[in-house]
């Protein structure tokens, strides 16, 4: 248990998520440069994350999985824009 929180702890996301939530309560705030380059990068995430999953999900062979593209879509196209109105 001690190991896997050690290297937890010594993860790089962990550490910039959790020395971000330290300063944001701390009051800290960044300058106008450094503070607009978070911004843009922020936007970004969502476009980059949607070219990682693109380009994992070509490795995968489809020939035989109707049912569970027919339910992967019903899920994207359905309850998930009914989700985001419920929030």
């Amino acid at each position: 248990m001690i190991g896997v929180l050690g290297d937890v702890g010594r993860n790089p996301l962990v550490v910039a998520l959790l020395g971000g939530a330290a300063l944001r309560m701390a009051g800290v705030s960044l300058p106008p440069v450094p503070a607009r380059l978070r911004d843009l990068m922020a936007q970004a995430g969502a476009p980059v994350a949607l070219i990682g999953l693109g380009v994992s999900l070509a490795t995968y062979q489809i020939k035989g999985e109707a049912t569970t593209i027919a339910l992967i879509s019903a899920i994207k196209l359905l309850i998930t824009p009914a989700v985001g109105l419920l929030v």
